[in-house]
């Protein structure tokens, strides 16, 4: 009888590693993506820092809508997971990207020590109604410094709040606290009336004056914005910070 064939084992392939799952980024590294991420995103001026946990705290506003989501996606991108996101981000609605765009350079960073500089209405306030006084309040950085408050309308106008041709320029002692348009203590009296819609407040603080010579005090923002972009490099170190008021007739 003839030997029975032999049959040759099955070649052994060895399986293809098993695909590790990206896993979110923890400690310096979840700060450096999460403050990329904002550095990169368009239409927005936010802060924070991380917190316990590895929660991730945001302040600040971005675009309503579009502006919102492209951040959102900016982040899980980056390896950011929803759940850590501590979101206190406010939308708005208006003209105001070119400015915010303009301003991020050099306004608190995430992740860094904020500058000192801050603004705010008493109170806490982000509305303002038919009658109401326009009253702000500024801290100053921790560093002397000249102010500009500036306030900006949704249909495309500046006030310049501070300085103007009332109220000159001048250097404020580091950590100073500064009320404009209070008339208890001497300043403007600036009554809320329309048109209405979301209004924006800038300060910046600068270490040498922004500008040679004085500004009238009601510009358009184009042209603020121009000029602004053409000394922000040129005034030492500086500091800036935007507050978002909504206006209503009641």
């Amino acid at each position: 009888a003839s030997p029975a064939p032999v049959v040759a084992p099955p070649p052994i392939v060895q399986a293809p590693p098993a695909q590790q799952l990206a896993l979110a980024p923890t400690g310096g590294a979840l700060a450096s993506a999460v403050a990329a991420a904002l550095a990169e995103s368009r239409c927005s001026l936010v802060s924070g820092g991380i917190e316990a946990g590895s929660r991730v705290r945001l302040t600040g506003y971005a675009q309503a809508g579009g502006g919102e989501s492209a951040l959102r996606l900016r982040l899980a991108s980056a390896g950011v997971p929803a759940e850590r996101l501590d979101w206190q981000v406010r939308g708005f609605a208006g003209p105001y990207c070119d400015a915010l765009d303009l301003l991020r350079p050099i306004a608190d960073a995430f992740g860094e020590t904020p500058s000192g500089l801050a603004l705010a209405l008493p109170g806490g306030r982000h509305r303002l109604v038919l009658g109401d006084l326009l009253t702000v309040r500024v801290a100053m950085p921790r560093f002397p410094a000249y102010l500009r408050v500036s306030y900006f309308t949704h249909d495309g106008e500046v006030v310049h709040l501070h300085p103007n041709s009332a109220d000159a320029a001048r250097v404020f002692p580091a950590g100073a606290r500064v009320s404009l348009g209070d008339p208890a203590e001497g300043g403007p009296r600036w009554e809320i009336g329309p048109p209405y819609g979301t209004e924006m407040i800038v300060a910046i603080a600068s270490e040498q004056p922004l500008f040679d010579t004085a500004r009238e005090d009601f510009e358009s923002s184009a042209a603020y914005l121009a000029a602004l972009r053409d000394r922000l490099g040129r005034a030492g170190r500086v500091a800036a910070q935007v507050l978002m008021v909504e206006v209503a007739e009641r």
